[in-house]
C-alpha cells in the first residue's frame, strides 16, 4: 500500500489493516468480504468455494468511479471478474499459492488488507 500511495496517511504510518479470514465451511467469509468491497469477489456455496488463498488489497481511492481491478496484476473489467476470480479458484482440490486481487475504488470504506482462506472441515 506504501508503494502504491507514498502519500497517504496510512503509508506515512503505516497502519493499513491487515485480517484474515478464517472459519468453517460455508460460515460467511467471503460474503463479508464482498460486503466490505461492494463487489461480488468470490465463491459462495454450500461446502467447499473457496479452493486456496485470495490475497485482497482494498484501496479507497476518491478518482476511482468505477472500480479499478487487477487479478495476480493484470487488468480485470468488473463484468468478467467473477469468471476470472472462478477460473483462478478452480474446481476440484486445494491449492496453497495464493491469488493476488488489488482492487481501487471510491465505494471501498477504508483500505485494507484481507486474506480469504478456504474454509475448515469439521475435525480439522
Amino acid at each position: 500500500f506504501a508503494e502504491l500511495h507514498p502519500e497517504s496517511e496510512l503509508a506515512k504510518a503505516n497502519i493499513v489493516p491487515q485480517y484474515i479470514l478464517v472459519g468453517d465451511q460455508s460460515a460467511g467469509k467471503t460474503s463479508i468480504l464482498c460486503r466490505l468491497a461492494g463487489l461480488p469477489l468470490g465463491f459462495t456455496a454450500n461446502g467447499t468455494g473457496t479452493r486456496r488463498p485470495f490475497e485482497y488489497t482494498l484501496i479507497r481511492e476518491e478518482s476511482c468511479i468505477n472500480p479499478k481491478i487487477e487479478v495476480d496484476s493484470k487488468p480485470v473489467t468488473e463484468d468478467c471478474l467473477l469468471e476470472e476470480m472462478t477460473r483462478k479458484n478452480g474446481t476440484s482440490g486445494f491449492r496453497n499459492q495464493a491469488v493476488s486481487v488489488k482492487i481501487e475504488w471510491k465505494d471501498i470504506a477504508t483500505s485494507m488488507i484481507i486474506v480469504d482462506m478456504p474454509g475448515m472441515k469439521d475435525g480439522e
